[in-house]
């Protein structure tokens, strides 16, 4: 038996680009890249036929800016806003919570 010629997941990614194009998830259907995608509230909704490497390839090629990926289904990777102050006693008192992660300066 061989191996497949594509990768075909039984769920897409979500691409977090925060705005893509009208015509961009259309492309990557001509393309080949993709079987399917749409816009989401997030960014782009994709069902990759080639690596995932390549299609975020794709974006940057197109001048979107991926702030990052996920699973289609799950949370959202990265929050543009304050975390909200409901729980935050319970987030300070957990020794394990991300409050307590050192803060480190960008990467240069």
């Amino acid at each position: 038996m061989s191996a497949p010629e594509f990768s075909r997941p039984t769920r897409g990614y979500v691409i977090e680009t925060g705005w893509a194009p009208a015509g961009f998830p259309a492309r990557l259907e001509r393309e080949g890249v993709a079987t399917m995608c749409a816009h989401t509230v997030d960014g782009v909704y994709v069902e990759p036929r080639v690596p995932l490497g390549a299609v975020l390839e794709r974006v940057s090629q197109a001048g979107l800016q991926g702030r990052g990926f996920r699973a289609a289904g799950t949370a959202p990777s990265w929050r543009d806003g304050l975390r909200p102050a409901a729980r935050s006693g319970a987030r300070l008192r957990n020794a394990r919570a991300a409050e307590w992660l050192p803060t480190l300066p960008p990467a240069a």
